[in-house]
């Protein structure tokens, strides 16, 4: 259950930066007490001087076995695309087609 919830707030959050949106977790730490169902936070301060994340950074990507593992090509995707044409196919075909459509209806 726990990593069905971090992932639901990992996604929240995604969403939130790609919408520019103000109220991220940014320079917040949330803390999960599962047993307790209580949420914590703990506010932090960038460290200038880390080499990950700092103003003047030496560590750029990965390095070792983990570049390996994270890198995989594009069309190795676990949601397969569909384009507007081929979708008129399987329809026009009367394939019958399940479409999730998760946006808002201001877009």
């Amino acid at each position: 259950m726990l990593p069905g919830l971090v992932r639901t707030i990992q996604a929240t959050e995604a969403i939130k930066v790609i919408l520019k949106s103000e109220s991220t977790l940014s320079g917040r730490l949330l803390m999960i007490d599962a047993m307790e169902m209580r949420f914590r936070e703990l506010s932090s301060r960038r460290n200038t001087s880390c080499p990950a994340c700092g103003l003047e950074p030496s560590i750029r990507g990965l390095s070792g076995e983990y570049s390996d593992a994270c890198q995989s090509p594009a069309s190795d995707s676990s949601v397969p695309l569909l384009t507007v044409e081929a979708l008129q196919q399987r329809l026009a075909a009367g394939e019958s087609i399940f479409l999730l459509d998760v946006r808002e209806p201001n877009e």
